[in-house]
């Protein structure tokens, strides 16, 4: 369980509960020009589903409905959303979706196929997405053209010869594409 808080912190005392109960497991995402958050929300046991509101938390919309829903965030434009579809704990994420800002447009990009991807994130220029994927007790950092039905590729980040299992997730792309931070654990 979790609960969404929208602060100002140059107005202390100002925070804005967006949701007191129900379930928040993914954390949100700000839209690059701070206009928008987007997160994945479920109230009780249903699963969750994506919305979006504006920053200051008063204009709520949910955009899917059956999604199960998890681990959001924008295109570099501000006007696509990337998110795990059909996410469960037992199985883990199977689906990456793409859809515009106000919900249309909604489309599968990639179905899971035992990677089951987790953590999307555009790439700099919007073109691909990365994604981790857990497989055989590891993780891995994979990437795909951002269109529909695309083949994902492993990102040879370390060379494949260690013994020990590493855990990479995460991925985080820098603005101007020359750079990539992910977590790491071995």
């Amino acid at each position: 369980a979790g609960e969404l808080l929208i602060l100002d912190v140059g107005n202390p005392g100002n925070e804005h509960f967006l949701h007191e109960t129900g379930r928040m497991d993914f954390p949100p995402a700000w839209s690059p020009d701070r206009s928008h958050l987007a997160y994945c929300w479920g109230e009780g046991r249903n699963p969750a589903e994506l919305y979006v509101t504006d920053a200051e938390g008063r204009a709520e919309v949910q955009l899917t409905e059956d999604a199960r829903a998890a681990y959001v965030a924008w295109s570099p434009d501000g006007e696509r959303i990337v998110f795990v579809t059909a996410w469960s704990r037992e199985q883990g994420a199977t689906n990456i979706s793409v859809m515009d800002r106000d919900g249309s447009n909604a489309e599968t990009l990639f179905e899971g196929d035992g990677l089951n991807p987790s953590n999307p994130a555009f790439s700099h220029d919007g073109r691909k997405i990365l994604f981790s994927s857990w497989q055989d007790e590891e993780s891995f950092i994979y990437e795909m053209d951002a269109t529909p039905g695309a083949t994902a590729h492993q990102i040879p980040l370390f060379p494949s010869n260690s013994e020990d299992p590493t855990f990479l997730y995460s991925p985080a792309v820098s603005p101007d594409g020359m750079s990539l931070a992910f977590l790491l654990m071995r």
